[in-house]
């Protein structure tokens, strides 16, 4: 009976003994599972960011690069050299039509507008105080995210220069609307839901 007690005694402490280093083996299990869906996680997102910045990168690219075409444009610049709006305007909204931008806008040496596709009646107002359209009058090209409205824009701006004195005349900006387009690209190259907000309001 003493030897029954005993074996007893020993069974239940080995089971209670494996039992613990079950449970010890389960929680370091547990943990190094979460570990590694953190590290997946982690990744995941720095993959996410990596394909968000570059694609963000090339639309910049993109629009510099027409920026700098258009803004040696024969049309445009003797269009702007007669500092007339009208003239302008329809030179404007022709390159506009052959283009894919979403704001195109013009101004004189000074920074007041000639031609603002997107507001064609807000000529004559002075964007100098700008920081992308100031940049590009003192002969920098210029790329910037911009609220208007409460619509996020990417926008590139270049100087505008007589063909022949070199000497500054206007600054072009041409701009593409961050929305639901951009944000369903972004978000079926990154595999992580994009959102843009403006002033706490969801836009894309």
């Amino acid at each position: 009976m003493h030897r029954l007690r005993l074996h007893a005694r020993m069974t239940l402490y080995f089971s209670c003994l494996v039992l613990g280093l079950i449970s010890a083996i389960l929680v370091v299990l547990d943990r190094m599972a979460e570990g590694r869906i953190r590290e997946e996680i982690a990744l995941d997102l720095i993959t996410a960011r990596r394909v968000f910045d570059e694609n963000y990168r090339l639309r910049f690219q993109h629009l510099i690069s027409d920026c700098r075409h258009l803004a040696d444009s024969p049309r445009l610049l003797a269009a702007v050299d007669t500092r007339d709006p009208a003239t302008v305007l329809d030179i404007a909204q022709a390159l506009q039509e052959n283009g894919h931008w979403d704001l195109f806008t013009v101004t004189d040496g000074r920074g007041m507008v000639l031609a603002r596709m997107n507001a064609p009646g807000l000529r004559g107002q002075d964007l100098s105080s700008y920081e992308y359209i100031g940049k590009a009058l003192h002969g920098d090209e210029v790329t910037a995210t911009v609220d208007q409205a409460g619509a996020l824009y990417q926008m590139a701006s270049a100087p505008l220069r007589d063909p022949q004195l070199r000497t500054l005349i206007g600054v072009l900006s041409i701009g593409l609307r961050i929305d639901d387009a951009l944000a369903r690209t972004l978000k079926r190259l990154s595999r992580r839901d994009v959102a843009f907000i403006v002033n706490g309001q969801v836009i894309a």
